[in-house]
């Protein structure tokens, strides 16, 4: 059997990005222990480590993604060229234009300067590196995105053919689980989260202005004493923004705000599992990953209406627009003080989550792959 390499373009190891470097290690990891792989051999195509980088940190990014990356995409030699992160869409310019794919995960960078964002101010001046990344999705071969909402952002601001574009959406960690009856009383007798007795509502932010870190203060202040508890706003990721430290303090929620910073991957599953619900008010995703990572937690979600995160959840979360402020509170109360209610959204979200695994994504991706090798060598 004649095997055909596949090469999977990463970014140079001084520019890893959390959420790519999680889609790169899932997807790859189940491509090999996919049967429907046979006859495909997968090799990381990564810049080696480097030596001596530019001490600014915006020539470091241009040297990396633009020099460093695209020197290292010349070397290669694959059968087919898969280019994970569309921030490294320009690779596609130095590669076979007929052997490359290139996975666009959002267009955040175009759509804001646009103001097509609802709630952000738009970009005066234009993201000109994003403009020259995106612009190699136009030469590709063929594009995957990981929601129906991306690709039609594809086809409308880059005009993109759409038989071009395949969605597939993201899988999910086996590790996001439901709790355990010991792990639920082990929370209850020790919880290093704040007071035991508080619902904890978890938000996992990337720092990026579109997870609206606005959503978090104004929802926490709405809620009040409405909850047969008090609430806690657990935040994952880079401190609220300094307008939104003091207007929690101007609301008097402050003290129910429990900053844990950046976590690694492996500690967000256990961290799902000792929270009550999960607020994930974003004004734009290319995807919606908490989301997903919740449902498979059997953590009650209440998300915005923004259309990918729709996508995901289905009918097993509850939804207000990212600025309604008032139903974005009322879902999470209905959701903290209803026991059926949360009952039958643990339920339908965990079986909602069992859609999104890794194994399919895989499948997938290499069924893409053999169609566009058969194109290529007809």
């Amino acid at each position: 059997m004649t095997i055909a390499s596949v090469g999977l373009f990463r970014s140079p190891p001084e520019l890893a990005s959390f959420s790519m470097d999680r889609y790169a290690d899932g997807l790859l990891a189940s491509l090999r222990r996919s049967a429907s792989a046979d006859g495909l051999a997968f090799a990381e195509a990564r810049p080696p480590e480097a030596g001596r980088l530019p001490r600014n940190p915006r020539l470091r990014r241009y040297w990396g993604a633009y020099g460093r990356s695209v020197v290292h995409a010349r070397s290669t030699r694959f059968a087919l060229n898969h280019v994970l992160d569309h921030a490294y869409g320009h690779l596609a310019y130095v590669l076979d234009r007929e052997r490359t794919i290139v996975t666009c995960h959002d267009l955040f960078p175009l759509l804001r300067w646009r103001g097509a964002v609802r709630g952000l101010g738009r970009r005066w001046t234009p993201p000109l590196t994003a403009q020259a990344s995106l612009s190699g999705l136009r030469r590709a071969a063929t594009i995957v995105t990981p929601s129906e909402a991306t690709k039609d952002a594809v086809v409308e601001r880059l005009q993109v053919d759409p038989a071009r574009i395949h969605v597939i959406p993201y899988g999910v960690d086996p590790a996001f689980r439901p709790a355990e009856a010991w792990e639920r009383s082990d929370r209850d007798r020790r919880c290093p989260l704040g007071d035991p007795l508080a619902a904890h509502v978890l938000v996992v932010s990337t720092g990026a202005a579109y997870k609206n870190h606005r959503a978090a203060v104004e929802v926490l202040a709405r809620i009040g004493g409405r909850a047969d508890r008090e609430v806690q706003v657990v935040r994952v990721g880079p401190p609220l923004p300094v307008a939104e430290r003091e207007r929690a303090y101007r609301y008097g929620v402050s003290g129910r705000i429990i900053e844990l910073g950046p976590l690694p991957p492996a500690a967000l599953p256990s961290l799902y599992r000792r929270c009550d619900a999960l607020l994930h008010a974003s004004l734009y995703e290319g995807f919606g990953w908490p989301a997903l990572e919740a449902m498979a937690s059997g953590l009650p979600a209440v998300v915005s209406t923004w259309r990918s995160l729709v996508e995901v959840i289905g009918n097993s979360a509850l939804a207000a627009e990212a600025d309604d402020y008032d139903g974005l509170a009322d879902a999470l109360v209905r959701v903290l003080t209803d026991d059926e209610l949360a009952r039958r959204l643990r339920g339908s979200g965990l079986e909602r989550a069992r859609v999104f695994t890794w194994e399919r994504a895989a499948e997938r991706t290499a069924d893409l792959y053999r169609t566009v090798l058969g194109e290529v060598e007809r």
